[in-house]
């Protein structure tokens, strides 16, 4: 049986709609149910950055 993922984050705490995972939508603007939070860029430190490289 194939289990489901659901992503989660502030915007979307029960599950991000599959439009916004999937980049159907963009979430730069506020869409409805995003309880007021949107997408923001974060930039990492380049320590950590240099770290999740090494991942790739």
């Amino acid at each position: 049986m194939l289990e489901q993922c659901v992503f989660i984050c502030k915007a979307f705490p029960e599950g991000i709609p599959s439009e916004v995972v999937w980049n159907e939508i963009l979430h730069d603007e506020n869409i409805e149910g995003d309880n007021g939070f949107k997408y923001e860029e974060k930039v990492l430190s380049k320590v950590r950055k240099k770290s999740i490289e090494v991942y790739i």
